[in-house]
């Protein structure tokens, strides 16, 4: 699991295993505050990635890119999902 802070919001990656065994899939929460409470929206995406440090790399990455709202359709203020599921 990494934590990283990108523009005051904070990512933490968990890649899980995917369907076989040396498959490792993107798993992530960005948590930020809003008005004195902390906020978190998860984000889950099923494409398989050979290690769990590529996902990791992958899915932080991801993230940043949703924060800067670099991602069309996902961002950390809209409930949209493509092609990552987004989980409120």
């Amino acid at each position: 699991m990494k934590t990283v802070i990108h523009q005051g919001y904070t990512i933490k990656s968990f890649p899980q295993h995917g369907r076989t065994f040396n498959e490792w899939t993107i798993s992530l929460e960005i948590f930020w505050r809003h008005k004195g409470t902390t906020r978190t929206r998860s984000f889950t995406a099923d494409l398989p990635y050979g290690s769990e440090e590529e996902a990791d790399l992958h899915g932080i990455s991801y993230a940043q890119r949703i924060i800067d709202g670099n991602v069309p359709g996902l961002s950390v203020n809209e409930t949209h999902a493509s092609p990552l599921t987004c989980h409120n």
